[in-house]
């Protein structure tokens, strides 16, 4: 990951309109879990607001699995666990993909 891509905020994403306030999805245990991404740049998941898409990832896990789920499972990646759609794409994929897009860096 460059630099440049590492700079990138969620609310860098809304400003530059490739990405919009609204629902994202993660699938975690067989199940998908839907999440709302904030006009602050926070995002809000079964009713608190998370100032990271980690935290908010995490807090999904903690609901599938119980509060004494291990850390080394607990820890997340909120980048690559939520996904939206590329409103400059139109397609659906993880906000990770849409941040790489963002910095003009290529596809892997």
């Amino acid at each position: 990951m460059s630099a440049n891509e590492r700079r990138l905020r969620l609310g860098d994403l809304l400003e530059s309109d490739r990405l919009n306030v609204g629902p994202v999805t993660a699938t975690y245990d067989g199940r998908t879990w839907t999440a709302e991404i904030q006009s602050d740049g926070s995002i809000a998941f079964d009713g608190t607001r998370f100032a990271s898409l980690s935290a908010a990832g995490e807090a999904v896990k903690i609901a599938a699995r119980g509060a004494d789920v291990p850390a080394s499972v607990r820890a997340t990646d909120g980048w690559s666990f939520w996904k939206a759609s590329d409103e400059v794409a139109a397609d659906y994929v993880t906000l990770k993909e849409i941040r790489r897009r963002q910095a003009g860096e290529p596809s892997h």
